[in-house]
């Protein structure tokens, strides 16, 4: 972040997001649906966009550099009512800096409650950036014809590797270098510059390196004892965010494997949040096919200029 924008900021009251622990995030947490806004992903990415924080009203703001204006903006309310009355202290606030932002992350919700407000100009979400949510009872389903292609998976990996398995619940803190090794030999195989919102690897390795490992479960898949497929995810409510998954040698039908073994494990957990597909067809195919209950639409409100 540029450092005159930076001192702006600070002059109206922002604080860096690394000053706020995960248990002052928690009740906010509690009330998003989307993965980009769990205290874990802003973590990931905070080095690489750097966020700052406020309170107004009992809400949290949460402000990065942006793109297109000079500030994207994401407002976090725990009084849905007092929503509105945010969103104008908000602008005004970013205006009397003489800035211009965009309000993003939205939930259908929080976008509907808005739409009208005079300061908002326009309502849209990108496609390629809503989260895929699971029923996870039936994404363990193998019955029937729409699931045969689970089936076909499972008993071809199977057949294929008989010496497969994965642990579930694997210790973190004491398997990182194990945990990066497999994530290395994923950039290996992919091209660094596609990954446009930083180093994926880096940004693992500062979230595993970290005290927040305690919220975090870690699962690794095995074939004949060498490491090839690793997850880290959380639970939050009834939902397991899956933030990480990264395979070393890509194996055909291995992902639904992966997740299946995965996934059984867990107890008192409804859903699962696979995240976005960023556009890419291959992984949109992939997505769409394991049909998601719900798709998480993140809404953006374009700002009325003064």
């Amino acid at each position: 972040m540029r450092e005159d924008l930076k001192q702006k900021l600070i002059a109206e009251g922002f604080r860096p997001f690394e000053q706020m622990s995960y248990q002052e995030y928690e009740p906010y947490q509690n009330v998003i649906e989307c993965s980009e806004l769990t205290y874990i992903m802003l973590f990931s990415y905070d080095e690489e966009y750097p966020f700052y924080i406020r309170k107004v009203k009992n809400a949290l703001v949460i402000l990065e550099e942006d793109y297109i204006k000079d500030v994207f903006t994401t407002i976090i309310p725990l009084e849905e009512e007092k929503l509105p009355e945010v969103l104008t202290e908000v602008v005004d606030t970013i205006r009397r800096m003489g800035l211009t932002t965009r309000i993003g992350s939205l939930s259908k919700r929080y976008a509907d409650l808005l739409e009208h407000h005079p300061y908002v100009a326009g309502v849209s979400y990108d496609r390629d950036y809503s989260d895929y949510v699971y029923d996870i009872s039936q994404y363990l389903d193998l019955k029937g014809k729409e699931n045969s292609h689970k089936r076909r998976d499972l008993n071809r990996i199977r057949a294929e590797f008989p010496n497969i398995r994965v642990e579930n619940f694997v210790p973190i803190k004491e398997n990182i270098e194990l945990l990066i090794g497999i994530i290395q030999k994923w950039c290996d195989g992919y091209e660094c510059e596609k990954c446009v919102y930083g180093c994926e690897r880096d940004m693992i390795r500062r979230v595993i390196s970290s005290d927040l490992v305690e919220h975090l479960y870690a699962s690794i898949m095995y074939i004949d004892d060498v490491p090839e497929m690793m997850a880290i995810a959380e639970t939050i409510k009834d939902t397991c965010y899956l933030y990480y998954k990264k395979s070393a040698n890509r194996i055909q039908g291995s992902f639904y494997y992966f997740e299946y073994e995965f996934l059984k494990s867990l107890s008192g957990v409804r859903y699962v949040n696979f995240e976005e597909d960023m556009g890419l067809p291959g992984l949109r195919e992939y997505k769409m096919r394991r049909r998601p209950v719900k798709m998480i639409h993140k809404y953006t409100l374009e700002i009325v200029e003064e």
